[in-house]
């Protein structure tokens, strides 16, 4: 089996609004032109996604072999690739996740120094993984951090993550860099 897989997120309505509560009333998802888009909770489980059946699917099989791979996670802002993979990890940690999991936003302007710093320490953090599970750090936004030139530096990163790190990269386009990635580091 392949340690990557690459899938496309396609649709903009990837969430289901929360349940409605006394404390939380229910969240309207159509929004005019006018309107600001109001905050909008993640995902607390696979369960809460109403697009992409068939990618919700297959993370479920994988997770559920034990088996999820480095993933490359494609398509336009707002399609929920970050909710997704954030889900999965809820799904695969119950409330651990936090702890088994990094989110970095690749466009922010804190450096490659920063991104790289705070890789390594999550990877050498110690923590006691499931059996068959795996670290998890979620590089959004990562066509933002090559097209700025980082490209040799976040080979680097990956050259030394150890095994029980899973990749997952997330990007608007598959630039050449975007793609190299996952040829040279998730195959």
């Amino acid at each position: 089996m392949a340690r990557t897989v690459a899938l496309l997120l396609a649709s903009a309505s990837a969430l289901v609004p929360p349940a409605a509560t006394p404390a939380r009333p229910a969240t309207r998802l159509a929004y005019t032109a006018s309107e600001a888009l109001p905050f909008m909770e993640r995902p607390a489980s696979l369960d809460e996604l109403v697009a992409h059946k068939e990618i919700v699917g297959v993370l479920r099989r994988l997770i559920k072999n034990d088996k999820l791979p480095h993933t490359l996670l494609y398509g336009p802002p707002g399609t929920g690739k970050t909710s997704t993979i954030l889900a999965a990890a809820k799904d695969m940690y119950g409330q651990g996740y936090k702890n088994m999991t990094l989110e970095l936003n690749a466009s922010d302007d804190r450096g490659i120094d920063v991104v790289r710093n705070r890789i390594k320490a999550f990877a050498q953090k110690k923590v006691t993984l499931p059996p068959g599970k795996h670290k998890v750090v979620v590089l959004d936004e990562a066509h933002e951090m090559l097209s700025r030139g980082f490209k040799d530096q976040i080979y680097d990163i990956f050259k030394f993550l150890p095994e029980k790190v899973q990749v997952c990269v997330h990007a608007a386009t598959v630039p050449t860099e975007v793609e190299d990635i996952g040829v040279k580091f998730m195959a």
